[in-house]
């Protein structure tokens, strides 16, 4: 071992119980379990937890980015569903507008079209009088 190694901690890394020391080294990265009890270097062991290591951060860079994207599509659906949300309001309110207009045309049509009496052209009777002959009385029968 050089001086570019330093420690990096004790744990059980070569097997349940045991006491290794983990070594890294400060120019590469590496990382070396030395077995205590056996006197015994783990190089290739944890050069596969890096690799495993790796692959790990790139899954986690590649979620991280995903998650993102899904983020800006949120805020990008939440800022068109405001907008069509206001939209939709501003009609409705502008559909109300509309049938009370149409509602108080309608009810003017209706009282303007009402139909009306015309002059007494064709001689018809103003009242009952003259519907009636003289001498009778509304409600009796005359022969």
């Amino acid at each position: 071992m050089g001086l570019d190694w330093q420690f990096a901690g004790i744990g059980p890394i070569h097997a349940a119980g045991a006491s290794d020391l983990v070594l890294r080294n400060v120019n590469t990265g590496q990382f070396e379990v030395y077995d205590i009890a056996g006197n015994t270097t783990a190089q290739e062991r944890i050069g596969t937890v890096e690799r495993d290591l790796q692959i790990a951060q790139e899954r986690t860079s590649k979620v991280e980015r995903d998650l993102q994207q899904a983020r800006n599509e949120v805020e990008r659906l939440t800022l068109e569903r405001d907008f069509y949300s206001k939209k939709a309001s501003a009609l409705e309110q502008e559909n109300r507008e509309l049938t009370d207009s149409a509602t108080k045309y309608s009810v003017h049509a209706q009282k303007s079209e009402r139909p009306r009496r015309l002059p007494n052209t064709l001689n018809e009777p103003r009242s009952w009088n003259e519907v009636l002959p003289m001498g009778s009385k509304a409600g009796t029968r005359t022969q």
